[in-house]
C-alpha cells in the first residue's frame, strides 16, 4: 500500500501512536487482538467498536478521529 492509498484517519492514528510512543500494529492487537486488521484500517475501514476504543486509548474523541474536530 502506498502512502497515497493511506486513509487521513489512519494517518492520524499514526500520528497519535508516535506520540505516545507506541506503533500502530501494537495499538491495533491492543484494541482487536490481531494485527491482521491493519491494512483494512489503513483504508480507513474501522469497525465502530474500534474506533470507539482508539478514542479512548488515546482520550480524544471518535469526532477528532473523523477529523470532524480539532
Amino acid at each position: 500500500m502506498t502512502k497515497k492509498d493511506v486513509s487521513p484517519m489512519y494517518e492520524l492514528i499514526e500520528k497519535l501512536c508516535k506520540g505516545n510512543g507506541t506503533s500502530p500494529t501494537k495499538l491495533c492487537t491492543e484494541i482487536t487482538g490481531s494485527r491482521g486488521n491493519l491494512p483494512t484500517w489503513q483504508k480507513g475501514n474501522i469497525n465502530p467498536a474500534s474506533l470507539v476504543k482508539i478514542a479512548d486509548y488515546f482520550n480524544v474523541s471518535v469526532d477528532y478521529l473523523l477529523g470532524r474536530t480539532n
